[in-house]
C-alpha cells in the first residue's frame, strides 16, 4: 500500500447550542466573509437563523446557499461555489446533514484552491 495523508473538514461540531456559539467556535477560521451551505427545509424552519445571527453579530458577512438536495448534484455544488466566489467567501460552514456537509466540504476545497474536480 502506498502511504498518503488525507485531510478533510477542519472540525465537525455536534452539540446543543453550537449554532449560537459558531463565531466563538469557528470565527477565527472563517475570515470576514463566509458561505453557509444548508438545505431549504432547515432554512424554512429557521434553524439556521441563530447561526447566521451569531456570525453577523461577530462581524462576519454571511452568504446563505440553501439549495442543497438529497444526493446533491454536481450542478448544485458548482452553484454553491459560484455563490461563494461572488460573495468573496473566505470560509465555509456546512449546516445540516450529510448532503449539506458534502457540498460544503467540496465548495471549501474548490474556493480555497485551484483543484480540478475531474483531476
Amino acid at each position: 500500500m502506498n502511504p498518503f495523508v488525507f485531510n478533510t473538514t477542519k472540525s465537525v461540531v455536534f452539540e446543543n447550542g453550537a449554532a449560537v456559539r459558531i463565531a466563538a467556535l469557528a470565527g477565527g477560521l472563517l475570515g470576514k466573509a463566509c458561505l453557509l451551505v444548508t438545505d431549504p427545509g432547515l432554512r424554512k424552519l429557521g434553524l439556521c437563523d441563530p447561526c447566521i445571527d451569531a456570525l453577523e453579530k461577530a462581524g462576519h458577512q454571511v452568504t446563505v446557499f440553501d439549495d442543497v438536495e438529497t444526493d446533491p448534484s454536481r450542478e448544485t455544488l458548482m452553484r454553491a461555489v459560484e455563490a461563494g466566489r461572488s460573495a468573496g467567501a473566505t470560509g465555509v460552514i456546512g449546516f445540516g446533514g450529510g448532503s449539506s456537509q458534502d457540498v460544503a466540504k467540496l465548495a471549501a476545497l474548490l474556493l480555497g484552491s485551484d483543484e480540478d474536480l475531474d483531476a
